[in-house]
């Protein structure tokens, strides 16, 4: 019997081995590796996206003109960008109306969603819930609008409260997944949901049961290589990946604990940190170019299991 070895097997065995050298072990942070070019997110406009929303316009309620007044700032800027934006109105109790606002490029199936929501409650500003997660959203499409990914940017209406009971929030998000293929929801390789990510002492990177929390896993691999801290564990079903994950699509909640201001008039800009959101921006773009790499396309999507279980 030969003894020579396979050049095939010693490609295919690396290949797996880089896999799970990527994905990383539970507990165990892999050392810095250099950084490839990466645009720097840019803090000042990160800042100013956040003073904007939650002072020029202030509270935003679901159904209400301020709301409005967002969704028509988040679209004006991501079609000054260069995307093809469509609105998406859906309707809620009490026979008021909000919509998501929809942003892609170029002709590709998106892959990967980017997203979080842009109302607030009554009486509360919003800055760091959730103006922050709009202004990283807005900074990533910016930085990304050159490269033709196969990315879908979506700023959802009507994530908080607005009813008592189990389906009293997150109508945005409920309603896009309601009204989407199952083709489109099976082509996505994962939703990134920013939520509150301009405050607080930890940041998180958290996953659901809907891929047992690889992807969550994944991002918080890419970000310990490039020096960036996230913690992990289960994610809450407290946002917009909430119909994601039970729709079975993998999701990565990118927050950060604690914020004890959010839906209270002390939710201001200046409790907002721009190096915070400047840290989850650049998170959120190695995510995005590792995920819309072929890389990718080499683990495989896993049926849901509901509930949130693994991050």
């Amino acid at each position: 019997m030969s003894t020579a070895v396979c050049p095939r097997r010693v490609l295919a065995a690396a290949g797996i081995a880089g896999v799970f050298l990527l994905l990383g072990s539970p507990g165990v942070r892999p050392e810095p590796l250099p950084s490839p070019p990466l645009p720097e997110p840019d803090a000042r406009r990160l800042a100013r996206d956040v003073a904007y929303l939650a002072t020029t316009i202030g509270p935003r309620p679901a159904g209400s003109q301020a709301e409005q007044r967002a969704a028509e700032f988040i679209a004006t800027r991501l079609a000054t960008l260069g995307y093809t934006v469509r609105w998406q109105p859906f309707p809620l109790p009490g026979g008021r109306q909000s919509a998501n606002v929809i942003a892609t490029r170029g002709d590709q199936p998106p892959q990967l969603l980017i997203g979080g929501h842009y109302d607030s409650r009554p009486r509360a500003p919003g800055a760091e819930d959730n103006a922050s997660g709009i202004a990283v959203i807005l900074e990533v499409a910016r930085l990304l609008a050159e490269r033709d990914l196969p990315v879908q940017f979506v700023a959802f209406g009507a994530e908080e409260r607005v009813v008592s009971g189990r389906n009293g929030h997150h109508f945005g998000s409920r309603y896009y997944v309601r009204t989407a293929t199952a083709a489109h929801l099976a082509g996505l390789r994962g939703m990134l949901c920013i939520d509150c990510v301009g405050s607080g002492t930890r940041f998180l990177v958290q996953g659901c049961a809907s891929d047992d929390g690889r992807l969550a896993r994944h991002c918080r691999v890419l970000a310990w290589r490039h020096g960036l801290t996230p913690g992990g564990g289960p994610a809450r079903l407290n946002s917009d990946h909430a119909a994601f994950a039970r729709a079975g699509v993998p999701v990565a909640y990118y927050h950060r604990l604690p914020h004890p201001q959010t839906h209270t008039p002390h939710d201001l800009p200046y409790r907002v940190r721009p190096e915070f959101l400047q840290e989850t921006a650049t998170a959120v773009l190695l995510a995005s170019e590792d995920l819309c790499a072929p890389l990718a396309a080499l683990w495989p999507r896993e049926p849901a299991a509901g509930g949130s279980r693994s991050g």
